[in-house]
């Protein structure tokens, strides 16, 4: 799959997907798509968004800092797209932000976790594999095999296995977040050990069809020692929400920081890196993640 059409997929998972806004560079460049990451440079990103244009599959939605563009033929209004500074905004917006900025909200959560973690020779024992837990082998790209999806209380959890042996899996929970406490601790990991369950089952298929030392299926690591490449750390308003759709982002070097409406609530969130194992991340960053959250509302909210 080239460039364009990863764009163009992940355009069409935010214009059409629950974000259901236009979409800017900043959209791509750092992304996860389909279990693995993507970076690309803003020169780069210009280029593509100029073929897609040139090809009339987007077209400019407004221009401000940045351009916001959306897929050809769907239609959005414009969204309070504010700078550091706040001068771009009217009085009506800041009074708004202000007012959003003061909403109690509930506990900590996190959605769209991305774990991932390498195992030797997995790649080529699910090729070899005919087991009925493979939904889909890539033959013409990038050679990834897909495993059924789990549905597990509101958790949709995808896994990729990758050619290089590294193995993705994606949690989907946008519309149902895990809370950071021991319920939904247990939720997550529950889910997760059947993805883990899942992975040790082709292993263990494929020894005993091949009459091989069966300590080979060790080499799936406990999920808990899974590395949580991203997540989104968030927090809803306690509040109702009925007014008109917004998403409202800040980005710098560090942090990636929206505002927006979301099933009669309003969520504040920061898209994370944490590069620590699900029992690190589960069990230190939620402290340090709320604080950061925080200081961002402090930031530009008030």
């Amino acid at each position: 799959m080239n460039s364009t059409d990863i764009f163009l997929e992940r355009m069409a998972i935010i214009v059409y997907g629950d974000e259901s806004r236009p979409f800017s560079f900043r959209d791509f460049l750092r992304f996860e798509h389909n279990g693995l990451q993507y970076k690309y440079t803003h020169g780069t990103i210009r280029n593509i968004f100029s073929i897609l244009r040139k090809q009339q599959k987007i077209e400019k939605v407004y221009q401000s800092t940045p351009a916001f563009y959306t897929l050809k033929g769907v239609k959005f209004g414009k969204p309070i797209t504010p700078n550091h500074r706040g001068d771009s905004l009217t009085s009506t917006q800041r009074n708004f932000l202000q007012w959003i900025g003061g909403l109690p909200v509930k506990g900590p959560e996190v959605h769209d976790i991305n774990l991932g973690f390498k195992s030797k020779a997995i790649w080529n024992i699910a090729y070899k594999s005919n087991s009925h837990l493979i939904a889909h082998r890539d033959e013409k790209y990038n050679k990834d095999i897909t495993l059924k999806k789990i549905f597990h209380e509101n958790l949709e959890i995808s896994t990729f296995i990758h050619h290089t042996n590294n193995v993705s899996i994606v949690v989907g929970c946008t519309d149902s977040p895990v809370p950071i406490d021991y319920y939904g601790t247990l939720r997550l990991t529950t889910g997760l050990s059947r993805a883990e369950e899942r992975l040790h089952i082709l292993y263990e298929d494929y020894l005993y069809s091949n009459n091989l030392d069966s300590r080979i299926s060790n080499w799936i690591p406990s999920h808990m020692e899974w590395i949580v490449k991203m997540w989104h750390f968030n927090q809803d308003s306690l509040s109702g929400y009925n007014g008109e759709k917004f998403e409202i982002k800040w980005a710098d070097a560090l942090n990636v920081f929206r505002v927006y409406s979301k099933k009669k609530a309003i969520r504040f969130e920061i898209q994370e890196y944490p590069r620590v194992t699900l029992r690190n991340a589960l069990e230190y960053l939620p402290t340090i993640s709320l604080r950061n959250l925080e200081l961002l509302k402090d930031k530009y909210l008030k």
